[in-house]
């Protein structure tokens, strides 16, 4: 992302967005970093769409007379490292709202994605090795699940990308 469209994103953040933890479970623990926008302007949702991905929502009008809400929301790892990209670009009220989420965010080691999961058995290189030799057909999910200790599930999370998304 280029400075201008970091420094237009945080200007737009800084007056329509929040950043606070959510109350949802994640992996059996309540609470995550979540960074949100809402607006009444499409175009600027869609301008973060770009920049950020994710899936603008539509909440329509309450009232008459009124316009539609269009949002967008960042969870867990990903709203957490969009705070730590933001953070130095922030007012003071913003920066602690973030310091607050990211406190709480490092306490709790556990629920990192990926290899930065203390409990992860499974690593960038063995993730593309498995992908590799499930797409030669050589192997079965079951067998690469024995192999490394996974479920078949988590291989084929894997092999599906639903996990470890992260890992061209």
């Amino acid at each position: 992302m280029e400075d201008i469209e970091l420094g237009w994103l945080s200007g737009i953040l800084e007056g329509e967005g929040s950043f606070t933890w959510g109350a949802k479970k994640d992996r059996g623990v309540y609470g995550l970093p979540v960074v949100k926008i809402g607006t009444t302007d499409l175009d600027i949702c869609k301008h973060v769409q770009a920049l950020l991905g994710g899936k603008i929502r539509t909440d329509p009008a309450m009232k008459a007379g009124w316009k539609d809400q269009y949002r967008l929301q960042y969870q867990g790892e990903r709203g957490a490292e969009i705070m730590r990209i933001l953070y130095p670009l922030m007012g003071k009220r913003r920066q602690r709202a973030i310091k607050n989420c990211l406190d709480k965010w490092g306490a709790r080691p556990w629920l990192r994605e990926g290899s930065k999961n203390r409990h992860a058995k499974l690593n960038a290189d063995k993730v593309r090795t498995i992908r590799l030799r499930y797409s030669q057909g050589s192997i079965t999910a079951q067998q690469l699940g024995t192999e490394y200790g996974v479920t078949k599930g988590a291989i084929l999370f894997v092999i599906h990308r639903k996990s470890w998304k992260q890992v061209p």
